[in-house]
């Protein structure tokens, strides 16, 4: 619905928007259109000696000086009003005109935290300082009456209204502070129905990081919001890098009322009508990798690169379920938008966090292709380089960057992680190529393979795939794949996760293909039909071939097959079990050789000797084939 009337209702009004001190219209009308190339960002940190354009130089990488970058092509720096008011106003202008020249586009800008004169001074909490703006709820517009049509005693409007002339043309998001959620009172995580959570109740001031009621946050989102579109109205204004989809829920059941919140005819509208694009942050390390198993009375932990992977994605559906619950979804409101501006998880290992060179390596690649995927239009990785400062509360976020540590290091002496390496193949191979969501789904109709079909305006079109893991504190899996059709050709080439560095790619003579918990991007560019067709050579090898989009055939009628994962035994239930042909292969397709006992309608395979992971269990059946995968887990 939405998607149709957006265009009209710009249409409507940008000719009062030239003229207008505000915009009249909210983010419940208009979110405006955004297809831009997806967004390889990064968070820059503080990383002495080298300065903030030095920074996105190893970001972007310069060529002419010899300078190589990460596949970086979006950036998010901070210009905080305390910072501004200190230094003066155009104290930034030259660098980020400078982010501009390097190629950096469609910039994220962290806006807010005023300066201590500036700050409201009102105690929410004896505890906590409020971290809000003073005079929040003077009018934003006063009719120009001090030669700006702002009021000068809105703090926050002021603030905004001198920063947009001056950075507008390098800046497209606005995040409305930086993790205005950081939770300190542990409300935050749950559940409806659970004591203290905040779908139900308020966050209370003392307990989250902006030490100011949920309504004060909504009144600077409106704040921001009219001026900012005063200014551009195709800004879009961001909620600030949240976390806690709980927190989303307050936001929207409150309007920016200082009287609680509350919806009234002088405050009809929620928080939700005034940012276009919903700023998410996703630590999976810290999300849920471990659960409580009833059964065993223990935690169960799920460490590894794709469970991270399932939970960076979920905290984005999650979000989406707070907003459609509230109308945001197209039908009733237009639908946000998505960017993450922090993501990550570490390549050491800390207490019973998941940890590993190899997981790192390859989240960061399934993160950006499951962004893609998922409609995220940025992805700003945590963080340009590791930290060079020791940090004992979360070491952890020590071990996350494109670069390892350059603090205190020459300058231009930046080396990278494999993380760095994975995430620049991922941004260099597939930059030119758009999401395919028709093709997506015929890759996606594999069990145990995960990723994503892209193409260009030449037809050329990239698989990137890989094979889930499953398997506690382990990168290992494997799954084939059978490439066929325009997928398959004389040109089809393999590029693995460091051709940002080797820049060698690998023609495939095979349709066949074995994928590994490592994605691969597997490249096809369209050839003129031939006369004859082309046959592609067929190496000789060992391994059973095993294709991957079959369903069941009706010659097997209710075939069962359980547990699934297993352990020593694997149980197998069907009419005439005497007819049917049993054979087990490994993710590789070599046959295992293991023993099947069987009776009329019953088998059971003993697995005792198989290593854990992935296998494959063949049913034949006259000219009747069926493949089942399973695998195997000795974790209870």
């Amino acid at each position: 619905m939405f998607k149709r009337l957006r265009t009209l209702v710009l249409v409507c009004f940008l000719p009062m928007i030239a003229f207008a001190q505000q915009p009249n219209y909210t983010a419940n009308e208009f979110v405006p259109e955004y297809n831009e190339e997806f967004g390889y960002g990064t968070n820059m940190g503080y990383n002495p000696p080298y300065s903030d354009e030095q920074i996105a130089e190893i970001a972007i990488g310069k060529t002419s000086d010899g300078i190589h970058g990460a596949g970086v092509n979006t950036l998010r720096p901070g210009l905080w009003e305390f910072f501004l008011e200190s230094w003066g106003y155009d104290i930034r202008t030259s660098t980020f005109d400078y982010y501009g020249e390097l190629g950096m586009k469609n910039n994220v800008a962290i806006v807010g935290y005023p300066s201590e004169d500036h700050r409201e001074q009102y105690e929410y909490c004896e505890e906590t300082d409020a971290r809000i703006f003073k005079n929040l709820w003077t009018p934003i517009w006063d009719n120009g009456e001090n030669g700006t049509p702002v009021n000068d005693t809105n703090y926050l409007a002021v603030y905004l209204y001198k920063l947009m002339p001056l950075y507008g043309e390098n800046i497209k998001f606005y995040e409305i502070w930086n993790e205005p959620d950081f939770d300190y009172g542990g409300n935050a995580w749950k559940p409806r129905g659970v004591e203290g959570n905040w779908y139900e109740n308020d966050p209370d001031p003392c307990s989250y990081a902006l030490g100011a009621p949920i309504w004060a946050y909504n009144r600077m989102l409106r704040v921001s919001y009219e001026v900012i579109k005063h200014h551009n109205p195709d800004a879009l204004v961001c909620t600030g890098g949240v976390g806690f989809p709980s927190f989303m829920d307050a936001v929207l059941r409150h309007s920016d009322n200082p009287d609680g919140g509350k919806i009234t005819e002088e405050y009809p509208l929620s928080g939700g009508a005034y940012f276009d694009v919903l700023s998410f942050h996703s630590y999976p390390h810290l999300e849920g990798i471990r659960t409580w198993d009833l059964e065993t009375n223990g935690f169960k932990y799920e460490r590894h690169s794709d469970k991270a992977a399932q939970l960076y994605v979920q905290k984005k559906k999650d979000f989406e379920s707070v907003l459609a619950e509230y109308g945001y979804d197209g039908s009733t409101y237009p639908e946000k938008l998505y960017i993450t501006t922090e993501c990550n998880i570490p390549r050491k290992k800390f207490k019973d966090h998941i940890g590993s060179e190899e997981a790192s390596k390859n989240f960061n690649m399934k993160a950006l292709i499951l962004s893609h995927k998922e409609d995220i239009k940025q992805y700003y990785i945590y963080n340009i380089a590791e930290d060079g400062i020791p940090n004992d509360y979360s070491p952890e976020f020590n071990f996350m960057g494109l670069y390892e540590p350059i603090m205190d290091k020459e300058v231009y002496t930046h080396e990278y992680t494999n993380g760095g390496i994975s995430f620049k193949t991922t941004a260099e191979v597939l930059k030119g190529y758009t999401f395919s969501k028709t093709r997506t789904e015929v890759l996606n109709g594999a069990e145990f393979i995960e990723g994503a079909v892209f193409e260009n305006a030449e037809g050329e079109t990239i698989i990137a795939a890989w094979a889930e893991t499953r398997v506690d504190e382990s990168e290992e899996a494997s799954a084939p794949i059978t490439l066929a059709g325009e997928y398959f050709n004389e040109t089809t080439e393999v590029m693995y996760w460091d051709f940002s560095m080797t820049k060698e790619a690998f023609p495939l003579s095979n349709p066949q293909f074995t994928l590994s918990a490592t994605p691969v991007f597997i490249k096809t560019t369209p050839v003129e039909d031939e006369d004859p067709p082309y046959t592609p050579p067929v190496a000789e090898e060992t391994r059973h071939h095993i294709y991957f989009d079959q369903a069941v055939p009706e010659e097997f009628g209710n075939l069962q097959t359980f547990p699934n994962p297993f352990t020593d035994f694997i149980t197998i239930e069907v009419e005439e079990m005497n007819a049917i042909e049993i054979r087990v292969f490994d993710g590789l397709g070599r046959e295992t050789g293991v023993s099947v006992d069987r009776s009329d309608v019953k088998a059971t395979i003993e697995t005792s000797n198989l290593s854990n992971g992935i296998y494959y269990i063949e049913f034949k059946k006259g000219d009747a084939v069926y493949t089942k995968k399973i695998v195997k887990s000795n974790e209870k």
